[in-house]
């Protein structure tokens, strides 16, 4: 009986995984080439599923090739190298940085008219920008800076985006508080576009032309203070904030923005 509880409550790899200290699972950089390995197939460990011929060893870096077909791989010419403003990035990530025209992620600017008392800091910008959570695989070639180009390349075609920063680990909040506390920011700004009028990705719920563009920043300036804060004034707060200067700036007529100049 003993046994046939042990299988009835077996742990799945990934939950077990999670609670293997870091030291034991090798690498962070590689456990996430790893995990993406295993469900694309673009891994050397792993091939359509299955363990490939690669050698796990300690110092092996798997090297993520991404798309083939896109224009941004190193045998593609890269046009428009060098106009994005973060000083030491990788070519490839310029290239495309320009193609897609993706801001830095300090782009985003502070919305005036908050609330001092707000754990929350909203700013904007009309255009979109990089997370500041992926500057390290930015900045410079890494083994999984072409996964990060190939994700770029597929959120280009939501219209909004909205990244969220929960503070530092300087202000005493515990790692489960910024957790939470990022997750109850995401569910307050999409409640609040929705009272607005827009989904999460900023297209209009009536299906009209105008919808928003650009990038939405939130800073959680105190984690612990937001888990408190009633999420009722929460959102109302938000909404009232999103409608009054947020929606002003980044409103687009959305087909004269997607469509080719030709049809215009």
């Amino acid at each position: 009986m003993m046994q046939t509880a042990l299988r009835c409550f077996r742990p799945q790899y990934t939950v077990v995984n999670a609670f293997i200290p870091a030291a034991l699972r090798g690498s962070t950089r590689r456990n996430i080439s790893l995990e993406y390995g295993r469900e694309s197939g673009n891994s050397p460990y792993y091939q359509n599923g299955k363990p490939g011929n690669a050698t796990r060893s300690r110092n092996t870096k798997p090297n993520y090739q991404g798309n083939k077909s896109n224009s941004y791989n190193n045998d593609a010419p890269l046009e428009g190298a060098g106009q994005w403003t973060l000083g030491g990035s990788s070519p490839r990530v310029q290239a495309m940085a320009a193609r897609l025209n993706i801001g830095h992620s300090n782009e985003p600017k502070l919305v005036e008219g908050q609330k001092k008392t707000s754990p929350i800091r909203v700013s904007v910008s009309k255009r979109h920008t990089f997370s500041a959570f992926h500057r390290r695989y930015l900045e410079e070639e890494h083994s999984i800076t072409a996964m990060f180009i190939d994700i770029y390349e597929a959120k280009a075609k939501e219209k909004l985006w909205i990244w969220v920063y929960p503070n530092s680990a300087e202000d005493g909040s515990k790692a489960i508080a910024r957790s939470m506390s990022q997750k109850r920011a995401r569910n307050i700004v999409f409640c609040a576009l929705k009272a607005n009028g827009f989904n999460r990705h900023g297209r209009s719920l009536e299906k009209s032309d105008r919808d928003l563009y650009g990038t939405l920043k939130l800073h959680v300036t105190s984690p612990e203070q937001l888990l408190l804060e009633d999420i009722g004034e929460a959102k109302k707060y938000m909404t009232d904030l999103i409608r009054d200067k947020v929606v002003p700036k980044l409103l687009t007529d959305s087909w004269a923005n997607y469509q080719p100049a030709a049809r215009r």
